[in-house]
């Protein structure tokens, strides 16, 4: 039944993640050319009234990245507002679809989330387990993948992530320690290996408000991504650059990198890589915990 029926829409509200790569010329340089220009989506979420993710559908396999074949589909059930069963389905290159995994959800008497197991779907035999501990005040504290290996978050005072960290073997493999300003959040990230490698970088997120504006993250790679919102505060669009240099550009080139940089309003000193834009339908009318609700679910 579900597999003659998964293109279907549910749901009163839909989200359409479209993605477009910079073409860059034989020289290496960003064009104004991009790819998908049909504007097919890599990704479609449908949603119900309240902002609940009901179905996820994603196009494209790793051997074959053509667009109109289904990759994945997942599907998700609730009660009392609360997720409680997911069934991920996967596809053939026939566009057959069969349920490949199935996630149950278990909450405390607090209605937090205290157990997320995932399943073989035939054999409901345990692929994965996490398992969730919070403080006092609600934070999220340990996310626990067996006894050995687990995440550990430190809060301050004003319920602020201060501090993640990677445990494995009660010790710390890598870290990231997070300062606030009334507009970014500054994190500083280290790994604790003992290869002689230098992992440490550096993320700045931007903020107006409590809308996030740029992602800026300083390490081997120097990247940077900016958000656009529709009026009603619902993310419409990431645009994705990389830090570059011009010293080595005749000044034909650096005229057309100024000329490519001006269309995708890149930062000076970064080219564009790639955007995503979101497009949004709607039968309801969308309220502020709803759109808030949304913009969670974009992965960027």
């Amino acid at each position: 039944m579900f597999a003659q029926n998964y293109d279907d829409a549910v749901g009163s509200l839909h989200l359409s993640f479209i993605r477009h790569e910079i073409k860059y010329d034989k020289e290496g340089l960003p064009t104004k050319k991009i790819t998908n220009s049909k504007n097919r989506p890599y990704l479609k979420i449908d949603f119900d009234s309240r902002g609940n993710t009901l179905k996820k559908e994603s196009f494209g396999k790793q051997h074959n990245t053509d667009l109109k074949l289904t990759d994945k589909i997942e599907i998700f059930s609730y009660q009392d507002d609360k997720l409680v069963e997911s069934i991920e389905h996967e596809s053939d290159y026939e566009s057959n679809v069969f349920p490949e995994f199935i996630t149950k959800y278990s909450y405390n008497d607090s209605s937090q989330l205290v157990d997320e197991s995932t399943y073989y779907f035939k054999s409901d035999s345990l692929f994965f387990q996490t398992i969730f501990e919070y403080d006092i005040r609600g934070n999220r504290t340990r996310s626990i993948f067996n006894p050995s290996y687990y995440y550990l978050r430190e809060f301050d005072s004003l319920n602020q992530l201060i501090s993640l960290k990677q445990i494995h073997d009660n010790e710390a493999r890598w870290e990231w320690v997070y300062s606030y300003t009334d507009s970014t959040r500054t994190g500083e990230f280290q790994t604790f290996y003992t290869d002689g490698k230098n992992n440490s970088k550096k993320e700045i997120r931007r903020y107006i408000g409590t809308q996030l504006l740029e992602v800026e993250e300083i390490g081997i790679i120097h990247t940077l991504k900016k958000f656009n919102y529709y009026e009603n505060g619902q993310m419409k669009r990431i645009t994705e650059y990389r830090k570059r240099s011009y010293y080595e550009m005749s000044p034909s080139e650096i005229k057309m990198m100024k000329e490519v940089n001006t269309i995708f309003d890149a930062n000076e000193g970064f080219e564009p890589i790639r955007y995503t834009t979101i497009s949004s339908a709607s039968n309801a009318e969308l309220t502020s915990e709803v759109i808030q609700k949304l913009n969670s679910n974009i992965d960027w």
